[in-house]
């Protein structure tokens, strides 16, 4: 089946579903969103990729991207609180986000086989679940920290890349908007940078490394072992452990 068809399916199941209803309730009315509520922005950015981008993508390029753009503010509800000057704000979303569109795979076992019957499996998920997670990468600076997502991007998607920057231009111009076009540019002055900053090379000692390593490892498991007991994060926790020992 054509990624097209099978996303016109799939998105009209999603639309059935608690968590879109909640986007639905969810009316953010910043100068970043002036849309009606979250939902519309979904279907917008969905829009714009496919004008704009899915026409010179390969297939596989396509359903990571739609299902990225589809899932990327699924957890903005959820995080939803207000500010000193009584706005709406959405701090981490984008884990939220993320940690939800895994919850939704395991849990809509008919959709996720749908998904799975065009040929994809788990680690099409989890590189999903890696561009949901990174969507917002913009105040990233420091060379270590820049290296870092160039190595992630190329490990999770390889010769995909370009999913990773077309989601954040359709994120961008599928929105309304203050001071629009400005942002637009923002956003391509930031991948022009990001493509073009050099490798950043880890100078210190392998004994410095390893006690930088461990520094992290030690945090991530504090940071998880905080983690309550919810129905459907034990899978995240699970597969966060796995990956501990081999992330840096």
């Amino acid at each position: 089946m054509r990624t097209q068809v099978f996303f016109t399916t799939y998105l009209e199941n999603v639309k059935n579903s608690a968590e879109w209803q909640s986007m639905v309730d969810t009316v953010e009315n910043t100068g970043w969103h002036r849309e009606a509520n979250v939902a519309v922005h979904t279907e917008m950015t969905i829009d714009h990729y496919l004008k704009t981008f899915a026409p010179h993508r390969t297939e596989r390029q396509q359903m990571l991207a739609l299902m990225a753009l589809l899932f990327h503010d699924f957890g903005k509800p959820a995080s939803e609180s207000t500010n000193a000057e009584g706005r709406h704000q959405y701090l981490g979303h984008e884990e939220v986000s993320a940690t939800n569109f895994w919850n939704f795979m395991r849990s809509e076992i008919a959709l996720t086989d749908f998904f799975f019957d065009q040929g994809y499996h788990w680690g099409d998920v989890n590189a999903i679940k890696f561009v949901i997670e990174r969507h917002l990468p913009y105040g990233m600076k420091q060379p270590k920290k820049v290296q870092a997502l160039k190595d992630q991007i190329k490990n999770f998607l390889g010769d995909d890349e370009e999913v990773f920057f077309d989601v954040l231009r359709s994120d961008s111009a599928g929105r309304i908007q203050d001071n629009r076009e400005q942002r637009l540019q923002e956003v391509e002055d930031w991948i022009n940078g990001f493509r073009a900053a050099p490798k950043w090379v880890d100078k210190d000692s392998p004994e410095e490394r390893a006690r930088r390593k461990a520094e992290w490892q030690a945090r991530q498991a504090e940071k998880l072992a905080g983690i309550q007991a919810e129905p459907g994060l034990e899978a995240f926790r699970k597969l966060a452990n796995e990956n501990l020992d081999n992330r840096t």
